[in-house]
């Protein structure tokens, strides 16, 4: 399986470690863009929480998911490797399956993390970064996750930081009752410990950044301050709780200090990286405590007895992801059979029906929807062979029926970047056979255009001083020529098809202007008016060709299309093999 991951969390490392990989909602759209490129995978999704941080890729990369990462935050791969668990194929699912119900987490069993997982493939979509790979493997660990929220008891009470937080509290300061508290942060992490230290009877202030936004959501019994009075409140509390998403300190140790209380201060960071400067704790009355203080017993948890039940489900649900990744090998078997016995069945009802009274368009009806109906027939009764042979039983049955070795060659049917599109035609459209692509430029989008140009036929010739690591990778490989220099006049004479995609405006305009003068087309990254054509994304399977474009207005809504219709032409395949992808949110 073609499924990598890399991940850095409690177990391995401190908080102080965690904090340097981890990121923002911006940051992490940003890196899981960055992530695809820098990788060559087909799909990155990025899960960043305040216990853990991971990458996920699939297909062929070019880059693991652990140099990429070190890649994205500048780290030295050599130093920080003893903090980082990678995984891949079978060993990766089973990882993200636990993972995402909560049994490897630091409160175990904890709901939140179903949320997370969630919100880490939402936001990879977002970014065009899913592909059908991982939407299916998160996709179905959540599905799985809520199954055993529902049917199986994995802890005796509500587990979640939060009630963590009230545990090391009542510790620290004992009954709670009346006990004044400042949260900072009105996200979800601060409003429900808010509403949980009202139960507890403590005097609850919440910060907020806009005073006016969504009172009504508020837990009701708080008072509600602007976020630039927090440290004012200090001097009325006994605890201070901060859970916000910032990337800097919410209270840093010369600011808080002058509004410090006379009296025991507990302070509780719950922020990954961490928002309450721990420096606050050498002052006097004072005590800090972050996400690292709070005990997790696994070792307890798995006693209980309903684990065995959750397992059995997890179990379950990866057999059916491991059974549907390998079963699409065999789509153009079941594609093929069932054009067979379409056709058959067609010639075989046409004599019935040249005896009825039909005109020519009544009979051509007919047989269209005959055809299709016996398509679909076919289609589910071979995808049922997926539920009720074992794995080594598919090639041997589907051989059979086609009456030759069934198991065909991934790379041929799926993917154009990986194993080519059956057609020399690139869609202009025009045919790149044995013409030479010359590409100016070495970076994320040079990388994109050289694996759109490949599957097509072309010589690529790549001119610039750098290049990214999949790049420099593929010269290794001999599948394109590099020039380590940067462009000069004269460098697009010999080229059939040029792209000019540096992040110089002034190289790409000299680019631009020498194809003009020699009437060779171009595409200009940073500029549609100089482009002579308008790259597009390609779709491409067994020599059909679909090319995409917005007219140079939107790059970010081709790639979403364009991963929408890979999506759809996959999943038609197993739509139509009755139940065999019911497994969805």
């Amino acid at each position: 399986m073609n499924i990598y991951m890399t991940g850095i969390d409690f177990d391995r490392a401190a908080i102080c470690d965690r904090e340097v990989f981890s990121f923002t909602k911006i940051g992490a759209k940003r890196a899981v863009e960055e992530a695809l490129q820098i990788s060559g995978a087909d799909g990155c999704v990025l899960l960043s929480t305040c216990n853990r941080t991971e990458l996920w890729l699939s297909g062929q990369v070019l880059l693991s998911p652990y140099h990429t990462l070190c890649r994205l935050k500048g780290a030295d791969p050599s130093r920080v490797e003893p903090l980082f668990k990678n995984r891949s194929g079978e060993q990766a699912v089973r990882h993200l399956f636990a993972l995402a119900c909560g049994m490897k987490s630091q409160v175990f069993g904890e709901d939140q993390i179903i949320s997370q997982v969630k919100n880490a493939a939402a936001l990879s979509r977002e970014a065009g970064c899913m592909d059908t790979v991982l939407e299916k493997l998160f996709q179905t660990a959540v599905t799985a996750s809520k199954r055993i929220k529902s049917e199986v008891f994995l802890t005796s009470s509500h587990p979640c930081v939060a009630t963590k937080t009230i545990e090391l509290l009542k510790k620290q300061l004992g009954d709670l009752d009346r006990v004044p508290c400042l949260v900072i942060g009105s996200g979800e992490m601060g409003k429900l410990t808010a509403r949980l230290l009202l139960e507890e009877g403590c005097s609850v202030t919440i910060t907020q950044r806009r005073l006016h936004s969504e009172p009504a959501k508020m837990p009701k019994g708080c008072q509600v301050i602007p976020y630039d009075q927090r440290l004012s409140a200090l001097s009325r509390v006994q605890a201070v709780i901060s859970a916000t998403l910032s990337p800097h300190y919410t209270l840093k140790k010369e600011e808080a200090a002058p509004f410090l209380p006379k009296h025991r201060c507990i302070f509780v960071d719950l922020a990954v990286p961490r928002d309450i400067d721990p420096a606050i704790g050498e002052l006097e009355f004072a005590e800090c405590f972050d996400m690292d203080s709070f005990d997790h017993s696994p070792a307890q948890a798995y006693q209980n007895q309903e684990l065995a039940k959750a397992q059995l489900i997890l179990r379950e649900y990866q057999e059916q992801l491991i059974r549907w990744y390998y079963f699409r090998d065999y789509l153009p078997n079941v594609e093929s059979i069932a054009d067979s016995v379409a056709q058959d069945v067609a010639f075989r009802i046409n004599r019935s029906m040249s005896r009825l009274p039909l005109d020519q368009r009544q009979q051509s009806e007919l047989e269209r929807q005959t055809e299709d109906a016996a398509k679909k027939s076919v289609r589910k009764l071979l995808f049922s062979l997926r539920n009720t042979l074992n794995l080594s039983q598919w090639n041997a049955c589907f051989s059979a029926m086609c009456g030759k070795d069934a198991q065909p060659n991934r790379q041929e049917l799926w993917s154009a970047a990986e194993g080519g599109s059956g057609s020399d035609f690139f869609p202009l459209f025009v045919s790149l056979r044995g013409k030479t692509v010359r590409i100016v430029g070495g970076g994320a989008i040079a990388l994109r255009r050289i694996r759109t140009l490949l599957p097509f036929g072309c010589r690529v010739e790549l001119v610039s001083p750098q290049a990214c690591p999949a790049l420099v990778h593929l010269a290794k490989q001999r599948q394109i020529n590099w020039t380590q220099r940067q462009y000069q006049p004269g460098d697009c004479k010999e080229a059939d098809l040029v792209c000019a995609c540096t992040d110089n405006r002034q190289i790409n305009h000299l680019v631009a202007e020498e194809c003009r003068r020699l009437s060779i087309p171009v595409s200009v990254a940073d500029c549609k008016e100089e482009c002579t054509f308008l790259f597009p994304a390609v779709i491409a399977e067994n020599g059909t060709v679909i090319g995409i474009s917005s007219g140079g207005s939107d790059h970010r809504l081709v790639r979403r299309t364009a991963q929408r219709i890979r999506e759809r032409r996959e999943s038609i395949f197993f739509s139509e093999g009755g139940n065999a992808d019911e497994s969805g949110d």
